[in-house]
């Protein structure tokens, strides 16, 4: 084939070391197609430059989809790196991304070791000094296992190159360190690392989950890449404080926001990357003529943007750095290219000079769009006929057709609407690499940016938005669920003075986690602070008897008297309340369950287009709730579904569906929302969202006008309206459907009563499908199951793009470039300012900062007309800048939004920060969030990181839990539908959930067994010592969880997960895990109580334990010297005297035979 031809024509020109080598007539994805074939076999290191950044993203993302996967994902030696220039300037005193600086580090460090590597970079990448490449080499740090390590003088490295300390290692930069343990995350390892020592040695290297905590592999050896692009070694420091005054740093010698601007502060002379390239490397260039033009375009920025930072950071008096010779010219740039071969790639051939005479040219049309219009979105046609004959005509040209789809659940769904077309996929697979070189149609799962077709080779490519519709967000690298997460409790996040419920005692206030010693035994216990200074000791291997106090509202509670009566009562007020709710619940499902309703048909191809040209990928979560609401609405039950899930995890899409189908079999359905600025959305995505389809959709609200209001309602009786979209207004007498088949509810919750009175009676007649943004406890979900269908959608949107956070003091010029960089593209911008009183001088402030920008002010104390009038104007984009509250819809979704700046975000809940980030990223701009600080504040590295992580949906770590925690428990209260505030505040949500549960499954005739705590009284210290488990927090969420398993198997778990991430088990932590699963065993027999003495045990039986009073005698007539049972409830056993130190086996051992014997249990 010629195009094989050019392919070799081209390696031999460059093994010749012809120079330069041109390439013309290729561009866009053929172009990266080609490029990864030249690349198969090409084993010098080589650099590849385009003009600009996202032409560099894109080509970056394309070369990812075509290149072996062994070269991109190889542990031994990837070879495909991008070096990114960074997203804001470090001139505005904020530093860029983590994740930018890790790919820049990993891309120098693969140019200076690896064999091959492929750099893909920009003209302004490389436009730009870099730190010196001795520095750079001197900073990496080998280590490996059976050596030798100097631990100090290892922990100083880690400070020196950017590491920060933190009580748990969860993104790149931290490291912690617990006795003999160091874990840390370093740049070229997707998971962190966990070090273990025994003394100076190293002992074993194991890569592990930032989730789970738990190992993963181990390695032999491993490289540590610094984590900042400034080393704060001694000398550097030395140097930089010598030229001036520094920005202020939060701990002597280390980084500072912005440093990377102050490169030629730290050191004496700075690089180029071609500096790091090796000789024999190559350059590639892509469209080499536009680079000197887009260079000026570069020089003019960064001069522009030093000479504004200049300005700023001379009207508040803080030093700024020295820029002299950081930017390279152009010509510059040219010199260094001179001296090494290279590999131009030319779209277009523009002169005909001797050397251009030479070049390669490869002659083709390779533009899908010329040739094919699939698009569903946009074209107001929902047939896939002009794909499949298409497909069909190149399958007759021999031709290699691959359709790229992102997900297999989306390459399934498009291989069954083909074949109801006779057009047949003969295979799905995982990467293009596992394509055969035959003709035929393949699916390939992956993202590409755009199809070509390439007539002389037979390739015919088409990507799933070509097909339908572009979808809205590019997507990131995979997490973990948080089903294997770190099991964090609220509780394990105490703070001093927070409030905690006792089932027995009520409501006190912790104090702390103390180690203390009674009577000559040393334990860690939980103090607890009651009403009149009395405090209660608990040990902390039964913290699980408390719960962290949340109440309906904000208010503190009154704490309860230690051995007082009110709590009592309390309790029993509660309960009452609660089989009052328990029961109206039983009696209207039980109603329900009698009722016939209407049975849709089962979806068919139609359904299944319209479901393929959604424009995001649907999580598990997601698909499982559709799937629940189509299987109510196909069974002969009125359907009535409750589908909780976060902003913006796709609930929408969910009711979208489920209307698409009632209108598909004739019926209508009526949307009801709290808010005219809900209904204004909801009438947006369902417009959009059927806009190929022949469906009548309409809105009332009181923007309408009556006139308006009339005409509306008269096409909804005449059934001309498919789908009816309002407030409250739709629920009302006069409002009559011609053939009513599905009634939608957006937050139920917030509706008064007299509108749910009205709802009672659709629920009887229609398919009801509720939806709320309020989270609730998977436990309280569990127990709901058979009385409320729930559907729970948890996981987070795949192609949520990651939020870029930055975490700074309260700065005005940065809010001013903020928003004016948002308004230039066309986007629009939050401003939370919590204050109410305060909010309109903040506004006014912030119009006289940044004038050109249009302003509104929203929160919850305005009036309800004036507050829909912003909040419309806001999202018809007639203003620019939102001043609100956290009060605003949680609901809300503009995707043109695309900031937020959060005024004293340190003063937030993170609750409140969690519910906030939902309002920006979802959209296919990159989303920024500011969190600015008070200038007085101070924040510590755990802090930081739990803030910025609520925003960032790329790393959800462990802490993420923290943050749902009081929402959830909260939410519960809501979607039960009932307002018990005053009920709630008195015991606390938790304690309130458990009574619900407690007498739901007592009123469904289910067995509910009150959980055991048994009390140990042994003399053997048990517990986990401070120099062990360093973190008080971490302590004391183990503690938390140990005393709530229910298994042997979770004990085990444990233990593994204990040694794993703190190293061998000290006496005292081993005696504590050992009687761990001895109370394991007392759980199951209902044993309340054991006492262990010198030489013998009791066990005292709890009112729950089922005791065979003839199996017990038998036990005792059996061998009298060694038991007694006396008081009915107690067994005495008698082993003579034993050492304490093996004290646990041999009772674990009596205990078991005991239990055997007298078959126990409750």
């Amino acid at each position: 084939m010629k195009d094989f031809d050019n392919l070799e024509r081209l390696k031999n020109r460059i093994r010749e070391g012809t120079n330069p080598v041109g390439v013309t007539g290729l561009s866009g994805p053929a172009l990266s197609y080609f490029f990864s074939l030249f690349l198969t076999g090409f084993d010098r290191p080589c650099l590849t430059i385009l003009p600009d950044r996202k032409d560099a993203e894109r080509f970056f993302r394309d070369l990812l989809f075509f290149m072996p996967q062994a070269d991109i994902f190889s542990s031994a030696e990837a070879r495909l790196f991008e070096f990114p220039s960074y997203e804001i300037s470090p001139l505005t005193g904020l530093s860029p991304h983590p994740d930018i600086v890790t790919k820049r580090l990993e891309a120098l460090y693969a140019m200076i070791s690896n064999k091959n590597p492929v750099i893909i970079t920009s003209l302004e990448s490389v436009s730009l000094k870099i730190m010196p490449k001795e520095d750079f080499v001197g900073s990496l740090e080998y280590l490996e296992t059976g050596e030798d390590v100097e631990r100090d003088p290892l922990l100083k490295k880690l400070e020196a190159t950017g590491y920060q300390r933190t009580s748990l290692v969860e993104e790149r930069g931290d490291y912690s360190v617990r006795g003999g343990v160091i874990d840390l995350f370093s740049p070229l390892y997707t998971n962190p690392v966990r070090l273990e020592f025994w003394g100076e040695r190293l002992e074993s290297i194991r890569q592990f989950d930032s989730l789970s905590q738990r190992s993963l592999n181990h390695l032999k050896e491993m490289v540590l890449l610094p984590v900042n692009e400034i080393i704060m070694e001694r000398r550097n420091i030395k140097r930089a404080r010598s030229m001036g005054r520094l920005p202020k740093q939060p701990i002597e010698g280390a980084g500072f926001s912005g440093q990377e601007a102050w490169l030629n502060h730290f050191y004496p002379h700075l690089d180029t990357l071609f500096q790091y390239l090796p000789e024999n490397g190559l350059i590639t260039f892509i469209d080499h003529h536009r680079a000197d033009q887009v260079s000026g375009k570069i020089k003019a920025k960064f001069e522009k943007d030093v000479e504004r930072s200049r300005q700023e950071a001379a009207q508040k008096g803080v030093p700024f750095p020295e820029t002299e010779g950081l930017f390279i010219p152009y010509k510059e740039i040219e010199r260094q290219l001179e001296r090494r071969q290279i590999l131009d790639f030319s779209s277009l051939e523009l002169t005909q000079e001797p050397e251009k005479a030479k070049s390669i040219r490869i002659q083709g049309n390779f533009h899908l769009s010329y040739d094919l219009e699939v698009r569903i979105a946009g074209k107001g046609r929902v047939s896939m006929a002009p794909l499949a004959e298409k497909i069909a005509e190149w399958l007759n040209l021999r031709g290699k057709v691959v359709l790229v789809c992102r997900t297999e659940q989306q390459a399934d769904r498009l291989k069954e609407i083909l074949a109801n077309y006779d057009v047949h996929v003969q295979r799905v697979v995982k990467s293009w690499d596992q394509i055969p070189e035959v003709s035929g149609l393949s699916i390939c799962l992956g993202h590409f940016s755009k199809g070509f077709l390439w007539l002389e080779r037979g390739i015919f490519i088409v990507s799933e938005d070509e097909i339908f519709g572009s979808k809205r967000a590019r997507s990131r690298p995979k997490k973990k669920s948080g089903k294997d997460s770190l099991a964090w409790s609220s509780f394990s996040q105490l703070k001093a003075g927070d409030f905690v419920v006792h089932e027995e005692h009520g409501i006190g206030r912790y104090v702390a986690l103390v180690k203390m010693e009674i009577q000559n035994k040393t334990n860690d216990f939980v103090i607890v602070e009651y009403s009149g200074n009395s405090r209660l000791f608990i040990p902390a291997d039964r913290v699980s008897i408390l719960q962290k106090y949340v109440g309906a509202s904000e208010q503190a509670p009154k704490l309860d008297q230690l051995g007082g009566r009110s709590w009592n009562l309390t309790k029993l007020k509660a309960k009452k309340s609660v089989k009052k709710i328990a029961k109206q619940l039983l009696e209207l499902y039980a109603l329900r369950k009698h009722n016939k309703g209407f049975s849709f048909s089962a979806p068919d191809n139609y359904f299944r287009e319209f479901e393929a040209a959604f424009e995001h990928e649907e999580t598990r979560d997601q698909m499982k709730a559709i799937e629940d609401v189509l299987d109510d609405m196909t069974s002969e039950r009125p359907m009535d579904r409750l589908i909780c899930g976060d902003v913006g995890f796709g609930k929408t899409e969910v009711a979208v569906r489920a209307a698409f189908k009632a209108v598909s079999d004739g019926k209508q359905v009526a949307v009801l929302v709290p808010t005219t600025v809900l209904a204004e959305q909801h009438y947006e995505t369902f417009k959009k969202r059927m806009d190929s389809y022949d469906i009548g959709i309409g809105l009332i609200s009181r923007f309408k006008t009556p006139k308006q209001q009339r005409e509306i309602l008269g096409k909804v009786r005449a059934g001309k309206l498919d789908i009816l979209i309002g407030t409250h207004r739709i629920i009302q007498k006069d409002v009559m459907f011609r053939e009513l088949g599905l009634l939608i509810i957006d937050e139920e919750q917030r509706f008064g009563v007299k509108q749910k009175e009205a709802l009672k009676r659709y629920r009887s007649l229609v398919d009801v499908l509720a939806i709320t943004a309020t989270p609730i406890p998977r436990s309280l979900h569990l127990s709901m199951m058979g009385i409320r269908d729930l559907s729970i959608i948890e996981t987070a949107p795949e192609e949520r793009s990651a939020i870029k956070t930055y975490l700074t003091k309260y700065d005005e010029p940065l809010i001013k470039r903020a928003v004016l960089s948002e308004i230039e593209r066309g986007g629009q911008v939050f401003i939370v300012h919590n204050r109410v009183h305060t909010i309109d001088r903040f506004a006014d402030t912030l119009k006289r900062l940044i004038p050109q920008a249009r302003f509104a002010v929203a929160h919850g104390q305005m009036k309800e007309r004036e507050l829909e009038r912003s909040m419309l104007k806001f999202l018809r984009k007639e203003i620019d800048v939102l001043v609100c509250t956290t009060i605003i819809e949680s609901g809300l979704d503009i995707p043109s939004a695309n900031t937020i700046i959060i005024n004293k975000a340190d003063r937030f809940g993170l609750a409140q920060i969690y519910q906030l980030r939902g309002r920006v990223g979802r959209s296919k701009e990159k989303a920024y969030a500011y969190l600015l600080i008070s200038n007085d504040s101070t924040i510590t590295k755990d802090a930081e990181k739990r803030l910025k992580a609520l925003m960032d949906f790329s790393h959800l770590g462990a802490g993420l839990h923290l943050a749902m925690h009081d929402l959830k428990i909260r939410g519960a209260g809501n979607i039960l539908g009932f307002s018990q505030s005053g009920h709630i505040s008195a015991v606390g949500y938790e304690f309130y959930m458990k009574l619900i549960e407690r007498t739901i499954a007592e009123i469904k005739g289910e067995e509910w067994h009150e959980d055991i705590n048994p009390e140990i009284n042994i003399d053997i210290p048990a517990y986990l010592p401070e120099d062990y488990v360093i973190d008080t927090d971490v302590r004391l969420n183990l503690y938390r969880r140990l005393s709530g398993l229910k298994e042997e198997e979770d004990l085990n778990s444990m233990v593994d997960e204990v040694r794993d991430r703190f190293g061998p088990l000290p006496k005292e932590a081993g005696n504590l895990l050992g009687l761990m699963s001895v109370r394991l065993l007392l759980k199951g027999m209902g044993v309340s109580r054991l006492d262990v003495t010198r030489s013998s045990f009791t066990l005292t039986f709890s009112e729950a334990a089922v005791i065979d009073p003839e199996k017990i005698v038998g036990l005792v007539s059996k061998k009298p010297k060694k038991y007694r049972f006396f008081d009915q409830d107690r067994l005495s056993v008698s082993m003579g005297l034993f050492p304490f130190g093996d004290a646990i086996p041999r009772i674990k051992k009596e205990i078991q035979i005991i239990n055997k014997e007298a078959g126990l249990g409750f």
